[in-house]
């Protein structure tokens, strides 16, 4: 992985990418995989998945401002903003469209960029992350998100961090690695930016968010000792959806069972680029496939009714059974299919 910046008003982000910036994602699909860590979390959050990933696909991540080596930052940044640095730095790397994958609070900042640029994500991958839709929080939650400051600083720094390590992760490698990411901060600094976290979200969510229908992932650690499990919930049952509970796993699953992680979002990576892929359409999945031969009968039959009905009003009866013959031939639809699968999807 490349290690690059982008320079904004507020402060330096940095950011990481395998692979060139001319050919804007895999080789093959266009596609680029962004990974985004939560709140306090930086880029080391994803050391599993873009170890493995960046062999095979264009992958990018970032330490979020404030974050990591994207320090020092100031903290006057909004949800909004992050949404445009991170379009900057997509342009700056080629464009094309991208899925992404959000853990926490980087899956909200997904959903704000997903809102804002519909037309360049192909999918979205929510690790231990809850929805930016205001009807599953109560006022009383909003308004915690609201006050977090005094209340971390309440508590001795060596706490915080065992704390904090102990409710992110159950494996020895995740409690060790968020332990780090925790340390990398003094307490004030790590206090002021969880608060300015939640508080960015507690004002993202008493917005409106126009969010796209795409294909979605969610994945939760079944051992999440925070609330966004009873929130995947509530998503999963509000959307029609299902939620790939991950055993052993706390609220970093994806440092906690990378392997299985990486599994599900392969699968998932496979399946949209697809030519069997999922499309996504009012809140249903749509599984769409080549046309094969044995479809010729259907095709025929639609064909001639919507030739029947659809020009009725402006041709004569022969002309319309004259133009719906043409769709008599099975040897003329056999040519039509093998035309339309050799074409590039």
């Amino acid at each position: 992985m490349e290690k690059k910046t982008l320079q904004t008003e507020k402060g330096r982000i940095v950011y990481w990418t395998s692979g060139s910036n001319q050919s804007g994602g895999d080789k093959d699909t266009g596609i680029r995989i962004v990974f985004l860590p939560g709140l306090s979390a930086d880029r080391r959050l994803f050391e599993k998945q873009t170890e493995y990933f960046s062999k095979s696909w264009n992958c990018l991540v970032w330490d979020p401002p404030a974050h990591g080596e994207s320090r020092p930052f100031s903290l006057s940044f909004t949800m909004d903003d992050l949404v445009s640095y991170l379009r900057q730095i997509l342009e700056k790397e080629g464009g094309g469209p991208c899925v992404l994958a959000g853990q926490s609070f980087g899956g909200y900042v997904a959903q704000a960029f997903m809102s804002r640029y519909k037309s360049l994500v192909r999918g979205f991958i929510s690790i231990d992350s809850a929805p930016l839709d205001r009807k599953y929080y109560s006022a009383a939650e909003l308004w915690l998100l609201k006050h977090t400051y005094r209340l971390y600083m309440c508590f001795p720094w060596k706490l915080l961090v065992k704390s904090g390590s102990f409710s992110c992760a159950e494996t020895e490698y995740g409690r060790k690695l968020m332990k780090t990411m925790m340390l990398s901060y003094g307490k004030k600094e790590y206090c002021r930016l969880a608060a300015r976290g939640y508080r960015l979200l507690a004002d993202a969510l008493s917005m409106k968010h126009d969010i796209p229908a795409c294909p979605v992932l969610l994945i939760s650690g079944k051992k999440d000792r925070q609330i966004t499990n009873i929130y995947n919930r509530r998503w999963a049952t509000g959307a029609g959806k299902s939620v790939h509970w991950i055993e052993g796993a706390g609220h970093n699953s994806n440092a906690d069972r990378p392997e299985e992680i990486n599994r599900l979002i392969e699968t998932f990576l496979k399946e949209i680029t697809s030519p069997d892929g999922i499309q996504e359409k009012d809140r249903h999945e749509y599984r769409i496939r080549r046309l094969a031969e044995n479809d010729i009968p259907q095709m025929r039959e639609l064909f001639r009714s919507t030739v029947l009905c659809v020009n009725s009003m402006d041709y004569t009866d022969e002309e319309c059974e004259d133009w719906a013959s043409c769709g008599d031939s099975t040897e003329h639809w056999k040519d039509l299919l093998s035309e339309n699968n050799e074409k590039p999807q």
